[in-house]
């Protein structure tokens, strides 16, 4: 029986063409198309985006092109070019006309002050992602978001969250990613046990994690965020931290019972002028409404049986919320300032004690309610001279 062989790539000093090489991903990922077969210009019954193509390649059931971090990254870097020519055409067909102009009489438009093609070259590469047209659009987008639901009567944004991701805490992503490994290695692994193959997997299933982000960050609105904060509406967007590579989400969210006559933001206007009044007045109203506090609730003393890693329980789980309350805000609000942090700029927004210690009555009541940036610069506490540790404003009813 004849076995069908599929010759090898060949080397040449000229670069392959990924505009007319119709099998630019089976070459340049052999270990990836190991049958010659799948390429994105591969003729098929029903014709795919590259968009669509890559999004199934990524939850391929073996899991070998999400973990191939140098296919996902030419694969986008393919996606972009591509689109971005497509869309050129067209810049040139329908903005320029049949003659465009040559470089020379661009640049002579140019040195007379005709700055008609630039506008239009500006106004189209919105449509670029990443580009700093497309950035500049967004930002016009909000605003008229903001606007739109300040003359609707909701108000404009009342909160601001930030949603990180404890990609090494939560045990049902643990759970997923220990299933995952099964699918597509074949492997059962307790990744309790074994952080060297936790650690493999963030890195190898990034795909798995960003899609629990999101389902976890979705789950949360619809119940914390709608049926605790009050919120009717939002504005979300995405990020990669650039330490880690993580993900993480920046919110902007309203309000409407903020908005309403008589509310907080009429109480604040009529404070106009008094930062320290309005500190304080957002701080009663912060206080009531989500009860924040920077007091250290709960028990005062923890023995080592007691204590466990509290992001890693379910809500489900917990047997006594007042030990989950402290554990939480131990684990979770209490932060060791180092150098960074000490620095003189910031030094001299913080709110200082005389205590040493996190159970004395000046230290658990820390005034926080009056200083206008109470969401960010909490309690501090402080040992002699050196201020060594924060107790950021925590919310057990949240």
């Amino acid at each position: 029986m004849s076995t069908t062989r599929m010759s090898w790539p060949t080397r040449d000093v000229k670069p392959t063409n990924d505009f007319s090489d119709e099998q630019i991903f089976c070459k340049a990922f052999p270990w990836l198309f190991p049958g010659g077969i799948g390429d994105i210009n591969d003729i098929r019954k029903t014709a795919l985006t590259e968009a669509d193509w890559a999004e199934n390649l990524l939850h391929y059931e073996d899991g070998r092109f999400a973990r191939d971090k140098l296919w996902c990254f030419f694969t986008l870097n393919y996606i972009y070019r591509h689109r971005n020519m497509s869309q050129s055409r067209f810049f040139v067909k329908d903005f320029l006309g049949e003659e465009p102009p040559t470089l020379d009489e661009l640049k002579e438009q140019i040195a007379k002050g005709n700055m008609d093609f630039v506008d239009k070259l500006m106004y189209y590469s919105k449509n670029v992602s990443g580009s700093a047209a497309y950035w500049r659009s967004k930002k016009a987008e909000l605003y008229s978001w903001i606007n739109h639901h300040i003359e609707k009567g909701a108000g404009p944004p009342t909160v601001f969250m930030t949603f990180s991701c404890a990609e090494y805490f939560w045990p049902d992503l643990k759970r997923l990613l220990e299933e995952y490994i099964l699918l597509c290695e074949g492997k059962k692994v307790d990744l309790d046990k074994d952080f060297t193959a936790w650690n493999k997997a963030v890195n190898d299933y990034t795909l798995v994690i960003q899609e629990f982000f999101h389902s976890r960050v979705d789950s949360y609105l619809k119940s914390i965020g709608f049926h605790i904060f009050g919120m009717k509406h939002y504005w979300a967007r995405f990020e990669f931290a650039k330490s880690r590579g993580q993900i993480h989400l920046h919110l902007l969210g309203i309000i409407p019972e903020a908005s309403k006559a008589g509310g907080i933001y009429d109480e604040l206007w009529e404070l106009k002028g008094n930062k320290e009044a309005q500190g304080k007045k957002l701080g009663e109203w912060a206080r009531s409404v989500f009860r924040m506090t920077a007091e250290h609730c709960g028990l005062q003393d923890v023995t080592e049986e007691q204590k466990y890693s509290p992001c890693k329980k379910r809500f489900s789980q917990i047997q006594c919320i007042d030990l989950d309350g402290q554990l939480l805000s131990d684990f979770c609000q209490i932060h060791e300032c180092n150098g960074f942090c000490l620095r003189s700029v910031k030094v001299e927004k913080r709110t200082e004690t005389t205590s040493n210690s996190n159970t004395d009555p000046t230290v658990s009541n820390i005034n926080v309610s009056t200083n206008p940036k109470f969401f960010r610069v909490p309690g501090f506490l402080q040992n002699k001279q050196k201020i060594r540790m924060s107790y950021f404003l925590f919310s057990f009813y949240l």
